[in-house]
């Protein structure tokens, strides 16, 4: 490896040499770490079906819009839980808020009525300091680092996702 070096140094000469080496370690210390985001998801009557998240960073004070193009998509396997922890790998650090639907259908989009309401369970990510979640995507901004890598993610379940997915509602049980 002390060979190769001395022959970079050689060939190149020391400046080129340098500068590749600067440019090395600046694109390694511009690259903020990867988090692994732990997700809180409630509300949940629907194990193993499919949870489509889209996650939105937010990067400007400007507001944003759930049509926006999300920045990641990502999906997950419902548990038996109704509430239950998950795990989603190489978050950028950042300012996020998520939507999401569990597909029950299993045809990747989330079937409204006419009156363009969800039949499927669908959900939103707590904002910091919130207890209830909001339709808001500005309500629903919570921070991902290596010190904060926890949110919460609460579904809510029309009625109509019960006729859906052949199933009983769990209080008519």
């Amino acid at each position: 490896m002390t060979i190769n070096r001395c022959n970079l140094l050689h060939k190149c000469g020391f400046y080129q040499a340098l500068a590749v080496l600067m440019v090395c370690l600046f694109s390694l210390s511009t690259q903020a770490e990867a988090v692994r985001l732990s997700l809180t998801i409630d509300g949940n009557y629907f194990p193993n079906h499919t949870l489509y998240l889209a996650l939105y960073r937010i990067e400007t004070e400007h507001p944003m819009s759930w049509q926006d193009e999300p920045s990641l998509q990502k999906k997950l396997i419902m548990k038996e839980q109704e509430k239950g922890e998950y795990f989603l790998e190489d978050i950028p650090p950042g300012r996020y808020a998520i939507k999401g639907y569990i597909d029950l259908n299993q045809n990747q989009v989330l079937d409204k009525t006419v009156k363009d309401r969800p039949k499927e369970p669908f959900g939103v990510s707590l904002g910091e300091n919130k207890t209830k979640p909001s339709l808001n995507i500005q309500q629903s901004i919570f921070e991902v680092s290596t010190e904060k890598n926890s949110a919460v993610f609460v579904l809510r379940t029309p009625k109509a996702a019960y006729k859906l997915a052949n199933t009983a509602r769990p209080d008519a049980i």
